[in-house]
């Protein structure tokens, strides 16, 4: 109960910030977006940003396998900011299918509903069938 009470108050901090943090930016302030998403990647999961490329299924298969699902909830929301703000298409479509497989464990091993994790993913399939 206390370990689930920790993760969820990190997740309000963790979401909470990241909103914070993202507010009012775009994708021309790229040197500012890139320190913001790797003192995240750092803080909340210990890997360098560029991992996430290179070793992106790794680190999502360990997360799915051995992380509770908040923890891949906030590891889906920040891909998820990372890619919206990355203009390397390759990259973009690589961290947005990392995304969807997290929602795919997030959805089996979650209790509850979100529309919004609906929503996203619906604009990452329209997105990913149009490149």
């Amino acid at each position: 109960m206390i370990q689930r009470d920790y993760l969820l108050r990190q997740m309000e901090v963790f979401f909470k910030a990241l909103d914070e943090r993202f507010r009012g930016k775009n994708k021309n302030e790229y040197e500012d977006i890139s320190v913001i998403l790797n003192e995240f990647y750092s803080t909340y999961f210990h890997i360098d940003r560029e991992k996430i490329t290179g070793e992106g299924e790794q680190i999502i298969s360990h997360c799915i396998l051995y992380e509770p699902v908040e923890k891949a909830e906030m590891l889906s929301e920040l891909i998820f900011k990372d890619a919206v703000f990355t203009v390397d298409t390759r990259r973009k479509n690589y961290l947005f299918r990392l995304v969807l497989k997290l929602y795919d464990s997030i959805e089996c091993r979650s209790k509850t509903y979100s529309s919004q994790r609906e929503k996203k993913r619906r604009e990452i399939t329209d997105f990913l069938s149009g490149n």
